[in-house]
């Protein structure tokens, strides 16, 4: 049984033993040796830099231990040489060996084992309380309220402010929490940002997420990389640079960008579209990219109502789909493009529709499509394909057989070069035929006036047209030469499809004889018509 010294007034209080006086306020008391009074023991053990108050308190100190405080029932029993720590309360870091740390409350940090629990600040009932396992050696943890960070095993660098905040955490590390309930049953998550009463309370694995607000909770419990504050802002990243997303979850719910406090502008989903809405008269709206190297912009210019381009030209990639009947117009609402319905393309204009060769500037080849209907080619070279060929001067065909023969001189050719539009007149002595470049329906005309050489009464003479030196079968014509003084006309036309590089002539067949005949006057003319 402990002794107890008392000073000389009857209204000092005993002190139990104290190794040398103390000074207690206004009360000293005198030493005695070792003591205790109902339970409790009040003792400096092994160095005078430690204090220990409590019934199975600091049992473990040894030599070398510095600066400890361990105030209450068996708190710090198991510390033997470590420095820095003050706990109190029943069982405050009962188990603790470690370095630095503060733990106030019952059963506060009680089962923080061994030398790895160091630099841990937990305050409140429960609060660091681990699990009775080897393996509790969480450090540098915070955990501030009743029950905060109540299972922590080897979990290091969390911060739990508030009354059951990160109560199931076991190994989860790096994660900041404050609210009452927030991250309730995180156990293994890490790196996370919780903010708010019961925020994310039901999240448990996830790791890397950012939540705020009351009852906000990220979509489930073992999502990763989510951003929702106040279920207002959203937002998700499945890897730095690919799968990020950024919402604004709701309904006719505007974002607003304002210049002293004047929303003058701000983006809105509408249930249906995304608006960008600037209020602000002549304020522009510049839409830039910049891959590093060279900056584009799309900027809408209030001045004078017109979308422009950095570059001064509109690139698309892909489709670009209109799906009602609204125009794209130019200049005012009588010229533009639209489609009336879903199997027609229009372009329309008050003047008329031109197609050629400008790209700046007034056309000076192209077709015209007047307001009225009439169509026209202007410049030359412009239309379809067409030809023309024809012979002036008396051409002698020589005829040796009863068989369509061309119509040509032997010595000159004899025919002269027309007007030509994809359609080519060969030179170098083979100058008796046209031939076209695009392949398509083409129609024919021609003309002869012709006579006999020698005599003969009555002659037979047919002509026509040839393709590729063979005679067709339609547009033929005929004539009967009465005497050698008898110039004779025939003429036909017909509708061919060629193909490109077809060679078009004229043949005469004397159906009669081989006399020659002599042809004054020819003319062949072609012209596409189809496709």
């Amino acid at each position: 049984m402990a002794k107890f010294v008392l000073p000389s007034s009857s209204d000092k209080v005993p002190y139990i033993g104290a190794l040398q006086p103390v000074d207690l306020g206004s009360q000293t008391l005198t030493t005695t040796g070792f003591g205790s009074f109902d339970g409790v023991k009040i003792f400096a053990p092994e160095s005078s830099t430690n204090t220990v108050v409590g019934n199975g308190a600091g049992t473990s100190i040894a030599a070398g231990a510095l600066n400890n405080t361990i105030i209450g029932r068996s708190a710090g029993a198991s510390l033997t040489t470590s420095n820095n720590n003050v706990l109190i309360g029943a069982f405050a870091g009962k188990n603790v060996d470690g370095l630095d740390n503060l733990m106030l409350g019952s059963l506060a940090g009680e089962f923080a084992n061994g030398a790895g629990a160091t630099r841990n600040v937990y305050m409140g009932t429960w609060a660091g309380l681990g699990t009775d396992d080897a393996s509790n050696t969480a450090g540098d943890n915070v955990g501030l309220g009743w029950r905060s960070l109540r299972r922590v095993e080897d979990g290091d660098k969390n911060l739990a402010l508030g009354s059951n905040t990160c109560q199931a955490l076991t190994t989860g590390s790096r994660n900041s929490v404050i609210g009452y309930s927030a991250g309730l049953l995180l156990t293994t998550g890490g790196n996370n940002i919780l903010i708010g009463h019961d925020a994310a309370e039901d999240l448990t694995t996830g790791n890397q997420n950012i939540i705020i607000g009351n009852d906000v909770d990220t979509s489930a419990v073992d999502a990763s990389f989510e951003l929702n504050i106040g279920n207002l802002l959203k937002g998700t990243r499945t890897g730095h640079g690919s799968g990020e997303t950024l919402g604004i979850p709701f309904d006719n719910a505007p974002f607003y960008f304002g210049v002293d406090g004047i929303l003058n502008s701000y983006i809105q989903w509408t249930g249906s579209a995304l608006e960008i809405v600037v209020v602000e008269d002549d304020m522009d709206l510049v839409f830039k990219v910049n891959d590093g190297a060279v900056e584009r912009s799309i900027t809408w210019n209030a001045d004078v109502d017109q979308l422009e381009h950095s570059a001064g030209v509109f690139n698309w990639d892909d489709d670009f789909l209109m799906i009602a009947a609204e125009k794209i117009q130019f200049r005012d609402t009588a010229i533009g493009i639209y489609s009336q319905a879903d199997t027609f393309l229009d372009l329309f204009a008050d003047g008329g529709v031109r197609i050629g060769d400008s790209s700046g500037g007034a056309p000076t080849t192209y077709i015209e499509f007047e307001a009225n209907g009439d169509m026209f080619w202007v410049g030359a070279g412009s239309g379809l394909p067409f030809g023309n060929m024809y012979i002036a001067t008396e051409v002698v065909v020589d005829i040796t057989t009863n068989n369509p023969t061309e119509v040509f001189d032997a010595t000159d050719d004899g025919w002269t070069i027309g007007d030509l539009n994809l359609v080519t007149f060969p030179t170098g002595g083979d100058e008796h035929f046209l031939t076209v470049e695009k392949g398509g329906e083409y129609h024919i005309a021609w003309s002869m006036s012709m006579s006999t050489v020698t005599g003969g009464a009555n002659v037979e003479v047919e002509g026509g047209v040839m393709v590729n030196g063979a005679s067709a079968a339609s547009g033929r014509a005929h004539r009967t030469i009465a005497t050698t003084t008898d110039t004779g006309a025939m003429c036909s036309s017909t509708f061919l499809r060629l193909s490109a590089n077809d060679e078009i002539s004229l043949f005469v067949l004397n159906e009669s004889n081989f006399t020659n005949i002599a042809v004054a006057h020819a003319t062949l003319t072609i012209h596409m018509v189809g496709g």
